[in-house]
């Protein structure tokens, strides 16, 4: 890719980051109960949907409660996960146009010192 087309690219991925108006780290997972009863028999109940992430070191939960919850958290950590794609994929681009931009100042030293331009040379010093 070309300067000109990585810089496209950038400029695409930031109107998308700007297209993301939420997101959450996690992922929905589905949990079922065995309580026991008085008599010390247990029945499954569930499953229950539960949005579950990592916050400081913990694990953090929450219980959705009904399918537009659940709509919600798929969508949010779906945005999470395109979010920290397109930030790769910034980061990516940033360290190419980098090494464009050195190599063009490389090539353009390489052209001035054609051209008879020298670098200034220091000034030698008198030995005592």
């Amino acid at each position: 890719m070309n300067t000109t087309a990585l810089n496209q690219r950038q400029s695409g991925i930031l109107r998308e980051l700007t297209g993301i108006r939420f997101m959450k780290k996690g992922s929905v997972t589905f949990q079922c109960f065995k309580p026991k009863d008085s008599d010390g028999a247990s029945a499954v109940r569930g499953p229950y949907p539960v949005l579950t992430w990592k916050e400081q070191g913990r694990t953090k939960s929450m219980r959705l409660r009904s399918s537009e919850d659940v709509a919600w958290a798929q969508e949010a950590i779906e945005n999470y996960r395109r979010f920290t794609a397109l930030c790769r994929e910034f980061e990516e681009l940033a360290e190419r146009l980098a090494l464009h931009q050195r190599d063009a100042g490389t090539a353009a030293a390489a052209e001035a010192g054609k051209k008879g331009l020298k670098p200034r040379k220091k000034p030698k010093q008198d030995a005592l």
